[in-house]
């Protein structure tokens, strides 16, 4: 499949390059001293901490025994130590987290009103179709951007999906790229990753409310995906034939785990499995070089688009008004 952009268009002016290798330069100059001073810091507060540590934790078992308190007792010891930890290096993640916010801006240009955000939730999570695509029960949102490319409106956020609770299970971890169709699909129609085990009992037993689940007639993609709408008549066109190929296509490029992909009136939400962090720099201990850290993000964020516009073409295929029966269910 051809690319929708030449990649030589997208990358950085001379101008923003250069302010980005200024501040590339001053963040390798300066990372030596912060990542020694880092050291010197674990080193002293760690240790002092684990030498007041096991000092508490003798005295408290000479009273009360290895009884069963001996258990919260470490817990609370464990979660002191972390928070020092994670206070040792708060000073790196910031100084790191700094160059993101001045950097990003500059490499991803390309993006109109481009605008990055840390830990917030995206306002499209309020209409995340739980039923249709995937029901979680705990998200965790980390780097974000939003913006538009041409007549493309989105917003790409790192998100874990999990059913949270003690037993947490993650159900995705990756990339949701939240996007506008020009051409509203009708009602819903989700490509989700087909239910096994325990999840699909449960489908069995409780039943997907008004969605009808539909095979594509494809053996390779109905192996790995269940197609579920709540408008039939438009949904079948589409699942039959260029959802299919667009995921055919998007399980070439990420191999990670399935795609899942939603259309629900203008609305698109992409799920995108991966391992890597869209925005990850090297850790402290390596300086930062541009092409083999910053090019790739924007080379990673190219191919995010180009996945939205061969979404937006399905959306855009002739659909039917929903039918008034005939939509619940499975087939």
């Amino acid at each position: 499949m051809a690319t929708a952009f030449d990649e030589a268009t997208v990358m950085p002016d001379a101008a923003a390059l250069e302010t980005v290798r200024q501040a590339i330069g001053e963040y390798n100059a300066a990372r030596p001293a912060l990542e020694l001073a880092m050291q010197r810091r674990v080193t002293v507060v760690m240790g002092i901490y684990a030498v007041v540590a096991i000092v508490v934790f003798v005295q408290l078992v000479s009273r009360i025994g290895m009884g069963e308190g001996l258990g919260v007792v470490i817990a609370v010891l464990f979660g002191i130590g972390w928070g020092l930890f994670n206070f040792c290096m708060k000073p790196v993640r910031d100084f790191q987290q700094n160059l993101r916010d001045r950097m990003l801006p500059l490499i991803f240009g390309f993006i109109d009103d481009m605008r990055y955000s840390k830990g917030l939730v995206p306002r499209f999570m309020e209409k995340f179709p739980k039923q249709a695509l995937l029901k979680y029960g705990l998200a965790e949102h980390d780097d974000a951007i939003s913006g538009h490319h041409d007549s493309l409106r989105f917003m790409l956020s790192e998100t874990e999906l999990s059913t949270g609770g003690k037993n947490k299970t993650v159900l995705f971890d990756g990339v949701i790229f939240h996007f506008y169709l020009e051409q509203p699909f009708p009602g819903i129609l989700a490509a989700t990753k087909r239910p096994t085990g325990m999840q699909k009992f449960a489908q069995e037993l409780f039943g997907t409310g008004n969605l009808r689940i539909i095979d594509s007639g494809d053996a390779e993609i109905d192996a790995t995906h269940e197609f579920r709408t709540d408008n039939t008549a438009a949904a079948r066109p589409l699942i039959e034939g260029p959802l299919v190929k667009a995921l055919d296509y998007l399980s070439s490029v990420w191999r990670d785990d399935v795609v899942r992909i939603a259309l629900s009136g203008h609305e698109c939400f992409l799920l995108v499995p991966t391992k890597k962090n869209f925005f990850e720099l090297p850790d402290i201990a390596h300086d930062i070089n541009v092409d083999w850290h910053v090019f790739p993000m924007i080379r990673d964020l190219v191919t995010l688009l180009v996945t939205a516009r061969l979404v937006s073409r399905i959306a855009q295929q002739p659909a039917q008004a929903p039918t008034e029966t005939g939509d619940t269910g499975t087939v």
